[in-house]
């Protein structure tokens, strides 16, 4: 069995998981974030911070991202059920297919709907466009008291919003890393 902190770690290592062409993401790179996991430091660790939040929240929207990490996602979904039995968990998936990003038959096929209600956000963008969402994904996601955001594409669309969020991402192009503060290639989970 894993802690909350090392599924935390693994939900966040999972996001290198993207064969979008731009990353030019190698299979050696994912082996070695999956082999490194628990050794690797986080660049940015809210990761007490948002444990404390998952105990006293009653309803969490998980926004998912690409298809492959979703996996181990799954695994933090499990750990948030045991540390918070009651809470409401929600994991959001892409409208319609879009590079690799997970729809509601990638839920399915992983089993989150064990641990989480899986909805679809209604749109076809890479990311969470809240304008372009359908109007069920936007009430669920106003009356969400904590969301966990996962992905590049979702920390652009997302990180000026006013909502209590968490990021957990790879940084994986200049732009978003320097918007952050920290180096490419590295573990990220922060509350913005």
């Amino acid at each position: 069995m894993i802690s909350v902190l090392l599924a935390i770690r693994y939900a966040i290592v999972g996001n290198i998981i993207d064969f979008n062409p731009i990353h030019n993401t190698l299979l050696e790179d994912i082996y070695h974030y999956l082999d490194n996991t628990q050794q690797m430091e986080l660049a940015i660790d809210h990761s007490k911070e948002l444990m404390e939040e998952v105990v006293s929240a009653k309803c969490l929207l998980y926004l998912g991202d690409n298809c492959g990490e979703i996996c181990l996602d799954k695994l933090l979904l499990q750990q948030i059920k045991k540390i918070n039995p009651d809470i409401n968990l929600i994991f959001a998936v892409r409208g319609k297919p879009v590079v690799n990003d997970s729809i509601e038959e990638d839920g399915y096929f992983v089993g989150i709907d064990h641990y989480a209600q899986i909805i679809d956000n209604g749109d076809s963008s890479i990311g969470t466009v809240l304008k372009r969402t359908s109007q069920e994904f936007r009430e669920v996601y106003e009356n969400a008291d904590l969301v966990i955001s996962k992905g590049q594409a979702n920390y652009e669309c997302l990180s000026e919003e006013k909502k209590k969020i968490f990021f957990l991402l790879v940084t994986k192009c200049e732009v978003n890393a320097n918007d952050i503060g920290v180096e490419e290639k590295r573990m990220i989970c922060m509350r913005k």
